[in-house]
């Protein structure tokens, strides 16, 4: 009787477990009439405007959970843009591939896409984007594990934020930079830069 009661406690467990994190990590569409991805690109085809489709290409991009989603209309952004010799939208989406790379996995493709956004909009007045681009890129090597770069990125960027009063940007690298000091101080001697 008694391993019947913890057996029911444990099943009543995990369905309550299951209810609460379906409904704390149900991620919603801002674009929720959109199901798929081919109804996303379907629908982004279908916009005339090429600046709209540019836009909410962006938008999603920098919004959605799918990493391989993301990349895809980072890069056709990035395209876009080039054709429509917009500099600060083809660097804004530079950075958004340099994100969505990594958080794909390919490390290298990322720092490259971020490294090419950081030479665009060093040219341009979007100095706020450009630093997000130095702690992406920071991002990027602390991924690597190439701390001392990491921390020299990061730092570069906080330096930018802390001058402007950009206490959400500051809060968010200095995040970065935790993150970084305690993966530093876990893997101990296991630490090595590149």
């Amino acid at each position: 009787m008694a391993m019947k009661m913890i057996g029911f406690r444990i099943l009543l467990f995990f369905i309550l477990m299951g209810l609460y994190n379906a409904q704390l990590f149900s991620y919603q569409s801002k674009h929720s009439h959109l199901d798929s991805r081919d109804e996303l690109f379907n629908h982004l085809q279908n916009i005339k405007d090429p600046l709209k489709r540019l836009q909410l290409q962006l938008q999603i991009s920098d919004s959605i959970p799918q990493a391989q989603t993301a990349v895809i209309l980072a890069e056709r952004a990035i395209n876009l843009a080039d054709s429509l010799n917009l500099n600060v939208e083809k660097g804004m989406a530079l950075r958004l591939s340099g994100r969505a790379w990594r958080n794909w996995g390919n490390k290298a493709k990322s720092e490259e896409r971020l490294r090419h956004a950081i030479d665009i909009l060093e040219s341009t007045n979007q100095k706020t984007v450009l630093y997000q681009c130095y702690r992406d890129l920071g991002e990027t090597l602390r991924s690597f594990q190439a701390y001392e770069s990491a921390e020299e990125y990061l730092r570069i960027a906080l330096c930018f934020f802390r001058e402007q009063h950009n206490e959400e940007e500051i809060a968010k690298t200095c995040n970065r930079l935790a993150a970084m000091q305690f993966e530093k101080f876990s893997w101990g001697p296991y630490y090595s830069s590149f």
